[in-house]
């Protein structure tokens, strides 16, 4: 029964559909969470910096998806780019409206600088900057990881033109050319930064692993475990140390990152992750849940102001979990099915992974 299993995860079926991957949407919901509990405790004496690093989860993750992704006929360039465009900006944008609204008719109900036309349109338009208080967060602040997102898109998609196999020996002399020029320029500008960052490597990492998975290369129990093991506690030791997001974030979070994504497509691979409906409908909602939790966690700082750090932090987590999932189904969902009805249907399916997967971010 595992053998067929692991069979099953690895192969494409002849119409090129690749089957669900429900670890990653386990760790899509547990990255999210971790983003919440991490702005949830951040102005308490009980910090937890390392919940950050679920947005190093998801980078990898991006890079294993959309290298599986193109495995269908989806890789047409002009399919892929509208397809990401029409899955990630329009809840972006009622995120960002949202959050936009609430500061200009209460100002400090999110603890954020003043929110300018400028500053807006770059929001919108995914163009890195630095706010007014010279860090570069868009008006959605955790938006930031949303201009990587459509930079590594736009990567992508150029290097789709060429042949299958040349595609991921040109992302990855693309992205490390970049990398290399940030390390040796140190850019002071926020895209210029953004664009050579060594953060780059977790989303070339993710496409690496999304190619060792479809070769089937990616189905030991005992490895996989030892993985999932090994980044967790080097997690649980960064926290413990305090290790901060600074200099070398893509080392520091992107290593064990990348050990617990591997160790948990491992794990799947071998037969051992079964499906559960409540962490995959938290996956589903992860992209939601990320998006519109800042609301949540000023809403949390002030109904439960008093409380035990422990109570705000579970209140604030539930309260988002249920929030994204929600949002997932009546904002999130409708928005990106109503533009695939709006482009028509010319376009072959998606493979069921991605149907499964909901992606991004």
């Amino acid at each position: 029964m595992r053998d067929r299993l692991a069979a099953a995860a690895r192969a494409r079926t002849a119409h090129g559909k690749i089957p669900p991957i429900v670890s990653i949407q386990y760790l899509r919901a547990v990255a999210a969470l971790a983003v919440v509990a991490f702005h949830a405790l951040e102005a308490t004496p009980t910090r937890f910096p390392v919940g950050a690093a679920g947005v190093d989860v998801f980078f990898v993750i991006s890079g294993f998806i959309m290298w599986t992704l193109t495995e269908s006929a989806e890789a047409a360039p002009a399919s892929f780019l509208w397809r990401r465009f029409i899955r990630v900006t329009p809840p972006y944008w009622v995120a960002t409206l949202l959050v936009a609204a609430i500061a200009l008719l209460r100002p400090h109900f999110l603890w954020m600088p003043p929110v300018t036309w400028d500053r807006l349109a770059k929001s919108l338009l995914f163009i890195p900057h630095l706010d007014a208080w010279g860090q570069p967060h868009p008006v959605v602040t955790q938006g930031w990881t949303l201009n990587y997102e459509m930079f590594f898109y736009a990567v992508f998609g150029a290097v789709l033109f060429a042949p299958r196999r040349l595609q991921l020996p040109l992302l990855s002399g693309a992205f490390l050319g970049l990398i290399a020029a940030g390390l040796a320029a140190r850019p002071d500008g926020a895209a210029a930064a953004t664009y050579t960052s060594l953060l780059l490597a977790e989303f070339l990492a993710g496409a690496w692993l999304g190619r060792l998975w479809l070769t089937g290369r990616l189905r030991s129990g005992v490895g996989g475990a030892l993985l999932v093991a090994a980044g967790l506690a080097t997690f649980a030791l960064e926290q413990w140390l305090g290790v901060g997001e600074e200099p070398l974030r893509a080392l520091f979070w992107g290593l064990p990152a990348l050990m617990v994504v591997t160790g948990a497509l491992c794990l799947e691979g071998a037969g051992y992750v079964k499906l559960w409906r409540v962490p995959k409908a938290l996956g589903d909602g992860s992209y939601s849940i990320y998006l519109f939790h800042v609301i949540i966690v000023a809403l949390g700082y002030r109904l439960l102001d008093g409380a035990p750090t422990a109570v705000r932090l579970v209140g604030t987590l539930a309260a988002a979990a249920v929030a994204g999932v929600a949002l997932f189904h009546l904002v999130e969902k409708p928005l990106t099915a109503g533009l695939r009805r709006l482009a028509g249907r010319r376009a072959i399916a998606r493979p069921a992974s991605v149907a499964a997967l909901r992606t991004e971010a």
